[in-house]
């Protein structure tokens, strides 16, 4: 009997217990339950971001590296980046990025600018005297000491769309004091805003994409010296396989592939070679990219607009080595002709690169040009820089070229440089 009541009374106890519990229970979800209407009611009354997107981020991060835009890369550094990611996709990547960046430069430039020139020159006599045909070798010598400065903000986005990856890039620079151009010193104020190039793209497919747009000729070889050295504003001599200042920023249209490390395009482009005259042209380049080595092989060919002149073309080739962390080798050789009537040319180069610290490296470039239809023409440029970069928003370098043969003979140019980036 007494087992009985004990058995009773615990089952009271148990009960009681049971019962209180599922009532703190309770008290505990409505208390959840007003937590959770206060956060939603917060959520309604805060701004929404565009329909269909629920994250837009804002960070540091790199410059786009576009499609097919084998000269405008090369500059392509730090930027700020926004994105944007729609709700179905997250957290997969944005859908829609834009980065933007820009620097300014200043720098002491001073050197000597050399111009020969061999002008032909008729005296006519009276009477029965008369001087002939003289030829005489002029030469003039300028030497300035400059401070020039420039300017650039870049702006590059792009898209997911239903026909694939759709892009823009837009770069505007404007320049103060004397110009950019190696060898001039003729002063000025500068001031006007101009493109450093602009392009636009559609990735048709993963391997395929179609541009257009402002960019260095197709047909510049990348592994020589001015297309893989820093130089701010020392001399390298041009492109090889390219020797005409018309054909460096032709407006063009471009198909290019890329798989794995092979890459190949085709370009019509439309170069200038007087006033608005154009010279419509067709320009190649084929690429491999591996870890240590690297190759470019160009060609273009482009028809003249102006009586005196003449068809333009280029072949060339280029290798690189990627020696590690400590240094890199570039060298490339090409042939051609410009414009001109008697400007047919032989190019090669070469640069090595070394870092002397993960903040400090230095630069060493030559060029020789063979003319092969003028004589006393040949040249050889030889030019250097070294680069301190003490965090990636800022750049100190040294910089020097000097030129020996040709119309420039003992010209030379030497800098010290600032760029200060965000």
């Amino acid at each position: 009997m007494k087992v009985m009541k004990l058995a009773l009374l615990g089952t009271a106890a148990l009960a009681a217990v049971s019962v209180s519990a599922r009532a703190d229970s309770l008290s505990d979800l409505k208390a959840q339950i007003e937590t959770l209407n206060a956060r939603v009611a917060t959520l309604e009354a805060t701004p929404a971001v565009p329909a269909g997107y629920s994250m837009v981020a804002f960070s540091a991060g790199q410059d786009l590296t576009v499609p097919g835009y084998f000269e405008g890369n090369k500059n392509a550094g730090s930027a700020h980046v926004i994105s944007v990611i729609p709700s179905a996709d997250a957290p997969a990547a944005a859908s829609a990025v834009i980065t933007w960046s820009g620097w300014v430069r200043g720098a002491v430039v001073t050197g000597r600018n050399v111009n020969t020139t061999n002008p032909t020159i008729t005296v006519a006599g009276t009477g029965t005297a008369s001087v002939g045909a003289v030829t005489a070798t002029l030469t003039t010598s300028q030497y300035a000491t400059d401070i020039r400065v420039r300017g650039e903000i870049v702006v590059s986005g792009k898209t997911d769309t239903a026909v694939g990856e759709v892009g823009a890039r837009v770069a505007l620079e404007t320049a103060g004091g004397t110009t950019d151009s190696f060898g001039i010193f003729n002063g000025g104020n500068g001031g006007a805003v101009t493109t450093d190039g602009f392009w636009g793209w559609w990735k048709m497919t993963p391997n395929l994409t179609l541009g257009a747009g402002i960019d260095g000729s197709l047909a510049k070889n990348s592994k020589s010296f001015d297309a893989a050295c820093t130089c701010y504003y020392e001399g390298t001599g041009g492109s090889v396989g390219l020797d005409n200042g018309n054909l460096a920023d032709p407006a063009q249209i471009r198909l290019s592939y890329a798989d794995g490390p092979l890459g190949f395009a085709l370009a019509v482009e439309d170069s200038n070679n007087s006033g608005d005259a154009s010279a419509f042209g067709v320009a190649a380049k084929a690429t491999w990219a591996g870890d240590m080595f690297s190759a470019d092989l160009s060609g273009g060919y482009w028809g003249n607009a102006i009586a005196s002149g003449q068809a333009a073309w280029s072949v060339d080739a280029g290798i690189g080595a990627n020696l590690g962390s400590m240094a890199s080798i570039v060298a490339s050789v090409g042939i051609g002709s410009g414009f001109g009537t008697t400007d047919d040319f032989t190019k090669a180069s070469a640069m090595l690169k070394v870092s002397m610290a993960d903040t400090a490296h230095a630069e060493l470039g030559i060029t020789h040009t063979w003319n092969t239809q003028a004589t006393a023409l040949d040249s050889t440029v030889i030019g250097g820089g070294i680069y301190y970069d003490p965090v990636k928003q800022l750049t100190i370098g040294v910089e020097g070229s000097f030129v020996s043969g040709g119309t420039a003979d003992g010209a030379y140019v030497a800098d010290l440089v600032t760029v200060f980036r965000f």
